[in-house]
């Protein structure tokens, strides 16, 4: 009986979604910039052809307003820096938010900051090549001033 229970039991399980499984902690960025930043808010996309492939975003809240994001190509075994283009004129992008289309195209939306009290200049959307994630073309500005803490959705390719 017991073994019968055992294969029934393992039968199940074969038939079970992926889902993560805890490991070690790791930290997603060797940048030593981002040690001394404080990170905050941070998001995570899974390219929907490629489950190995994750991207983070997240923002920096001090010394100075930004936004990071880092790649995985490994399931989050190893990260590395991804450079987002800035909008024209800008210091810094803030508020980042990211999302995947069914391509693989990654969209990156955020919110340079400037003058007195950091106020958003204007909302930019930055696309990414779906095979190496490198940018394509310049950011396109799609909201005006004061536009702030963007999200993006998609479904399929919309």
């Amino acid at each position: 009986m017991a073994v019968f229970g055992l294969a029934v039991a393992g039968f199940g399980l074969a038939g079970l979604p992926a889902a993560l499984r805890p490991g070690p902690t790791q930290m997603v960025s060797a940048d030593p910039e981002q040690s001394i930043n404080s990170n905050t808010s941070p998001i995570v996309a899974v390219d929907p052809r490629r489950p190995q492939v994750l991207v983070t975003a997240a923002r920096v809240d001090a010394p100075q307003l930004n936004c990071t994001l880092s790649v995985s190509t490994t399931a989050g075994e190893s990260w590395r820096r991804l450079d987002l283009p800035l909008a024209p004129g800008a210091t810094n992008c803030f508020w980042p938010d990211l999302a995947f289309a069914a391509d693989g195209t990654l969209f990156v939306v955020y919110t340079p900051t400037g003058g007195q009290y950091n106020p958003p200049l204007a909302l930019w959307l930055q696309r990414f090549t779906p095979d190496n994630l490198a940018p394509d073309g310049p950011p396109i500005r799609v909201a005006g001033e004061l536009t702030f803490q963007p999200r993006l959705a998609l479904s399929g390719d919309r």
